[in-house]
């Protein structure tokens, strides 16, 4: 499912202006994503009225890494995991978003979180799509992302990562059976996100 969902946005037309040498530049960003990574959906097309394309929306990253050079790079990443008969390709395809300027998140209290895995919990497991927290440095619980249990399997869940970087907001797929390096891959994201800032 993964790879169709990559195929399908790799045939979307991209689009370079000035930046580093073999790299893309969205106007207003300050990301060159190498080309042979990025994706890029212009959504300035819409003729609908209603769509507003002047809060600096109207262009969405993505870019994606291989599930073998994570693995390369991450100790005890899983490339492929398997779901009932299926084998599910883990490569990342990684969102970025300008960072909204307000997210409503509940804040549960410590006393109704429900351990999940490698020091995420959550309070309403008991629903299809759930949203997970970890404690900070301070013991503080941080919305960490929303996960959501496999289509007709009977355990297993995959999570929607988020964090943000600068003023963008990163978001990317991962299977909890990769959760217990997710630290691991943020940081690999993050170093990524680091080289791809535009130089001046």
């Amino acid at each position: 499912m993964h790879r169709l969902l990559i195929i399908a946005l790799s045939a979307v037309t991209t689009t370079a202006c000035s930046g580093q040498t073999g790299d893309s530049q969205t106007e207003n960003q300050h990301f060159c994503i190498p080309d042979h990574r990025e994706v890029r959906i212009d959504l300035s097309y819409s003729s609908d009225p209603n769509f507003d394309s002047d809060d600096g929306a109207e262009q969405s990253l993505q870019a994606e890494f291989s599930a073998e050079e994570i693995a390369a790079a991450i100790n005890g990443y899983k490339s492929t995991v398997i779901v009932r008969d299926s084998q599910l390709y883990q490569g990342i395809y990684l969102m970025l978003d300008k960072r909204p300027q307000k997210r409503e998140v509940p804040q549960p209290q410590p006393d109704d979180l429900q351990p999940l895995a490698s020091g995420l919990y959550t309070a309403d497991k008991s629903t299809f799509l759930w949203r997970a927290y970890k404690p900070d440095a301070e013991g503080d619980f941080q919305y960490w992302g929303d996960c959501f249990d496999y289509i007709a399997s009977t355990s297993g869940y995959s999570c929607h990562r988020m964090f943000y970087f600068d003023d963008w907001e990163v978001t990317f797929e991962i299977d909890h059976q990769n959760i217990p390096v997710s630290d691991q891959v943020d940081d690999f994201i993050r170093q990524q996100l680091t080289s791809w800032r535009c130089k001046k």
